[in-house]
């Protein structure tokens, strides 16, 4: 099942890299990695990054190695990172890189329950520059009407997605910095 979104080619990359990292969200999913060795995941980090500036070198020195590597199938984007939760193994943060220089093309922050970020005033307020345009995303299944919505400004790069019914966020991804909103 493929969603269409109206966007430029980065943030639909961004998107498809979401579906495809919540795909694997909440598998049980054994770690490849030593959790002793492990850095603290945090959305500090995952912000310290720059799309379309860092690589996967600059990406590995501030998280280590991931816990599972998939190569989307998409022209142009290469592996997608994740790192898992210790305690839960859902995907915490997951980096996409361009498949040809290795460039870091988004970052995504997966918000768990009880942590500031899951309040959508509280991640609103992280960005007091942004200017969010609102899009919610498009029924494909005739009998499931969807709750999401994304807030984005392409602009500063980031995008929020969020349920509508309780305002509570799922996500927040950071992609490259456009020149128009």
């Amino acid at each position: 099942m493929t969603r269409k979104f109206v966007g430029s080619k980065e943030m639909l990359a961004a998107l498809s890299f979401g579906l495809l990292v919540s795909c694997a969200t909440g598998q049980n999913i054994p770690s490849t990695t030593n959790p002793a060795s492990r850095v603290l995941l945090s959305i500090e980090r995952v912000e310290a990054l720059n799309p379309g500036k860092d690589n996967e070198e600059s990406a590995k020195q501030l998280f280590g190695e991931p816990d599972m590597k998939v190569t989307d199938p998409e022209p142009g984007i290469g592996d997608v990172w994740l790192y898992f939760d210790p305690g839960t193994k859902a995907t915490r943060v997951s980096l996409q890189f361009d498949s040809k220089s290795t460039i870091l093309l988004a970052a995504a922050w997966f918000v768990r329950g009880n942590s500031p970020e899951e309040n959508l005033k509280t991640v609103i307020a992280k960005f007091p520059n942004a200017h969010f345009k609102k899009r919610e995303a498009k029924q494909i299944v005739p009998d499931y009407i969807p709750d999401e919505a994304y807030l984005e400004d392409r602009k500063l790069g980031v995008q929020i997605e969020y349920y509508q019914s309780n305002s509570r966020v799922h996500s927040i991804t950071w992609t490259a910095p456009k020149t128009q909103n």
